[in-house]
């Protein structure tokens, strides 16, 4: 602890305006046990400096005190949250991991004191979340799993950063493992649809709006929030192209909508192809006999949008015609992220489409393409029956010998 006067590089004390060069540096114990150092401003004379550096440890200094304020992990997501909005991340994530984290970790470490969150915690939550089931008493997927880890892992990250605690144990614990003996299905792995098969689905839908819609979905692979988000003059047919530059998220509490930058804040401009352009072409032309019709108007829905739930109960409804068509068949439900972008990207794939060309076209990274969209059609493995034969390894192994 000291009190001095301000004074400049020759020695010479550096008065204020009105007078002032008495100040304090002191270091001091906060409520969380973390030292600091506090520089006070400055004061007129030395025995007020001397006051009011009682004054500030009296209040701030918790080196001789037991702590009286308890932070519990919720009290500090509430903190968190209200940091991530400030730093304007999109709502629809805000929303997300809002949910995910009322859903997921309050009921298990929401209570918890911080400071003495251990790594017998972490596990029990692991634990918790390992065992815990949905819908058909479905267990959470790995990929799931390690999204609400991390989502904790966030929060507990950004505690340390304030200071509240010197580590992060969700992080030295580490995430969800995926275990060894867990296969893959053959209905997980196939979570796209053939061409066929989508005209076969679409054969279905007796409603002109809804066939336009489901047509669009499948032949751009755009996002369900960038199609609910699109407008009449993003359509450019005379060009053939569709500009995708804005994405609506419905997911904002309090409830209502937000139109925000796509997913990854850029705009694209993508190719009408011929197999969608006579039917959305249609449907355009059957809108603008509307009365004071817009160009701003939404393509879907025109002056609202198609909800989620309207989206989904739209697709049950012709999804259970389909199964009563064809009784003997299982046909596989997909979502509408599956049954638009996931079988776009596939279709692309088996067309010999550059990897290049569908991350441009969908709006995502190479890399997010190859990994994600690294299933083929099975018309695949047909063609590498005819590529890989004995009498073309022969040859092979024949150019090969004049290397050995």
């Amino acid at each position: 602890m000291a009190i001095f006067q301000k004074k400049d590089k020759n020695g010479k004390v550096i008065y204020t305006k009105d007078k002032k060069s008495w100040c304090f540096r002191v270091y001091y114990t906060d409520l969380y046990g973390n030292r600091k150092q506090y520089n006070s401003g400055r004061y007129s004379k030395q025995k007020i400096a001397e006051e009011e550096q009682r004054k500030f440890l009296n209040e701030n200094d918790y080196g001789n005190k037991e702590p009286t304020i308890r932070i519990t992990l919720d009290d500090l997501f509430n903190e968190y949250e209200k940091y991530r909005t400030s730093v304007k991340n999109k709502d629809s994530s805000n929303y997300s991991d809002y949910i995910n984290y009322n859903n997921h970790i309050s009921p298990i470490l929401g209570k918890c004191d911080i400071k003495k969150l251990s790594l017998l915690d972490i596990r029990r939550f692991q634990d918790y979340m390992n065992k815990k089931t949905y819908k058909n008493n479905k267990l959470y997927s790995y990929q799931f799993k390690t999204k609400v880890h991390s989502l904790l892992s966030c929060v507990l990250e950004y505690a340390v950063s304030m200071g509240y605690i010197r580590e992060n144990v969700a992080k030295r614990y580490g995430n969800f493992k995926h275990k060894n003996d867990e296969v893959v299905s053959k209905n997980e792995d196939l979570l796209y649809q053939t061409p066929l098969e989508f005209e076969r689905f679409i054969d279905v839908v007796d409603k002109f709006n809804w066939k336009v819609w489901f047509s669009f979905l499948y032949w751009t692979g755009c996002r369900k929030g960038e199609i609910q988000a699109i407008t009449f003059k993003d359509i450019d047919f005379d060009n053939n192209l569709i500009i995708i530059n804005k994405n609506l998220s419905n997911k904002i509490k309090g409830g209502g909508y937000k139109i925000t930058n796509t997913k990854n804040r850029k705009t694209r401009i993508i190719a009408l192809l011929p197999q969608l352009r006579p039917i959305l072409l249609e449907w355009c032309n059957h809108n603008k006999n509307y009365k004071n019709f817009s160009e701003d108007w939404f393509l879907f829905g025109n002056t609202t949008y198609y909800a989620n739930t309207t989206i989904d109960n739209v697709k049950k409804y012709y999804y259970d015609i389909l199964e009563k068509l064809y009784p003997k068949e299982n046909i596989t439900r997909l979502t509408i992220h599956q049954f638009g972008r996931h079988s776009h990207a596939s279709l692309l794939i088996s067309l010999g489409v550059t990897d290049q060309a569908i991350a441009k076209r969908l709006g995502d990274t190479v890399e997010v393409i190859r990994r994600t969209y690294a299933h083929l059609f099975p018309t695949y493995n047909d063609d590498i029956l005819t590529i890989v034969t004995d009498e073309k390894i022969d040859i092979l192994n024949e150019k090969m010998k004049k290397y050995l």
